[in-house]
């Protein structure tokens, strides 16, 4: 009876130690070496893993930039002060941005925007989207449920009266509210000094005036401002490209709809972008009233 326990036994014990040095052998042999660099530079990342780098997360934007010591690559959310801490590491100059920050491109609060009815279902903007359940008149507008909202993790966007809007100074500019908004109403702009045209619908100007205030309604007036070819315009809306704006403020004061919004702006700009309201004329006194009464009247 022992025999037939302790055989086995043996056998088992035998075969998991041989097992054990296969295993040894093999991580050994085939292990992947990694530069330590690699983990100090992740360290100094936001580790966010955010994407907004173009890669799959902070190990893998870590691994590229301590292998081709690419000095463009850019960590959003970091900003210049991480760029200059994966500098230092790396002992090279790495090229460092203000992170960019979210902004809106819709401005249809309650106020301003037609809502047809009250939606009562899923608080997701998706939800409501995919059933049709926005309660915008609006088919472009912020659906205004917060999913953009749950996305973020650093309380960077609220709801206010039906509309998300953003908080700078908490925004890190890593695009998770971009990628739940189920309109692409959310977009990336220059932290510093940003001008954008708060609104992405496309219908004509009169359908545009019929459920927003505040609407793009195409009427090209900020194209024909902009003296650096920095607006483009796309079936009846208007979009400033960033890498050519020079921020002169020139396509906000022109904007009948006020609908260019700006952040930043001083001097000159802020002026070309303010411009006072014009005087009224003073109405002319009736002939009738400033000529003289007719003789033998």
């Amino acid at each position: 009876m022992l025999e037939a326990v302790l055989i086995p036994a043996a056998v088992l014990g035998g075969l998991g130690g041989l097992l054990a040095v296969v295993l040894l052998v093999a991580a050994r042999k085939f292990a992947v070496y990694e530069d330590p660099l690699v983990a100090a530079v992740e360290a100094a990342l936001p580790n966010a893993n955010c994407g907004a780098c173009g890669f799959a997360g902070c190990h893998d934007f870590a691994t590229k930039i301590v292998a081709t010591r690419d000095e463009k690559m850019f960590c959003p959310p970091g900003g210049k002060d991480t760029a200059a801490k994966v500098g230092s590491l790396l002992g090279m100059a790495v090229e460092g941005r203000d992170p960019p920050v979210a902004v809106v491109m819709c401005r249809g609060s309650r106020g301003v925007a037609n809502f047809a009815g009250e939606y009562q279902g899923l608080s997701d903007c998706r939800a409501a989207t995919l059933v049709d359940g926005a309660t915008k008149v609006c088919p472009y507008g912020c659906v205004g449920l917060g999913s953009c909202v749950k996305a973020c993790s650093y309380d960077a966007i609220v709801i206010r009266d039906g509309v998300a809007v953003v908080l700078p100074e908490r925004c890190i500019g890593d695009g998770a509210c971009v990628q739940a908004c189920p309109r692409g109403i959310i977009r990336m702009a220059p932290r510093d000094v940003r001008v954008y045209v708060a609104c992405v619908s496309h219908d004509a100007g009169a359908a545009v005036r019929k459920y927003c205030k505040v609407g793009c309604i195409g009427c090209k007036r900020c194209v024909k401002a902009c003296a650096f070819d920095a607006i483009q315009f796309d079936r009846n809306l208007a979009r400033v490209d960033h890498d050519k704006c020079t921020a002169c403020g020139a396509c906000v004061g022109t904007c009948p709809q006020k609908v260019i919004e700006e952040v930043g702006l001083v001097g000159e700009a802020h002026a070309k972008a303010h411009p006072p309201p014009k005087e009224k004329k003073p109405a002319a006194e009736s002939t009738a009233a400033a000529a003289p009464p007719a003789a033998g009247a």
